[in-house]
C-alpha cells in the first residue's frame, strides 16, 4: 500500500501538524484544500510546486469570473431540492398534527424541529454553493 501526501504548505493541515497530510493510495485530493495528491518523494520537486500554484491559480480565476464548476451546481441542486422537500414535510407534519388535534377539541401536535433544521442547513447550502 502506497501512502500518498499533500504538496500543499498552505494546507490547513499542514499549517496545524507542521507536515504533509498522509493519505491512503486511493485517495487522490486532499479533504482539507482540494490540491491533488502526491508520493512522498515527489512532494519537494519543482513540479509538484508549479502544480500547486497552477491549482491555486485556476482556483482563483474561477472565483474571479464568478464561475462555479458543474458538480459544484449539480451538488446545489441536490441541496435545494433536499432542503425545501424536508421544509414542506416538516410543514405538512405540523399542519396536518395541528388539524387533528384541533379537531378533537384540543390535544397535542408535533413541531418536526430536526427535519425543519437539516432541511434549512441543506437549503442554505444550495443557495450559497462557493460558501461550501
Amino acid at each position: 500500500m502506497c501512502v500518498k501526501y499533500c504538496p500543499n504548505r498552505s494546507c490547513r493541515s499542514f499549517v496545524l501538524h507542521q507536515q504533509a497530510a498522509e493519505f491512503l493510495d486511493r485517495a487522490k485530493t486532499c479533504n482539507d484544500c482540494g490540491v491533488p495528491l502526491v508520493a512522498k518523494d515527489m512532494l519537494e520537486t519543482d513540479e509538484t510546486k508549479a502544480a500547486v500554484r497552477s491549482f491555486y491559480e485556476e482556483q482563483h480565476r474561477a472565483i474571479a469570473t464568478n464561475s462555479v464548476p458543474k458538480d459544484r451546481a449539480s451538488s446545489a441542486r441536490v441541496n435545494l431540492t433536499t432542503g425545501l422537500a424536508l421544509l414542506g414535510l416538516s410543514a405538512l407534519l405540523l399542519v396536518a398534527s395541528y388539524a387533528a388535534a384541533q379537531s378533537t377539541g384540543g390535544g397535542q401536535y408535533w413541531i418536526a424541529i430536526g427535519p425543519a433544521v437539516y432541511g434549512f442547513t441543506r437549503l442554505v447550502r444550495g443557495a450559497y454553493p462557493e460558501n461550501h
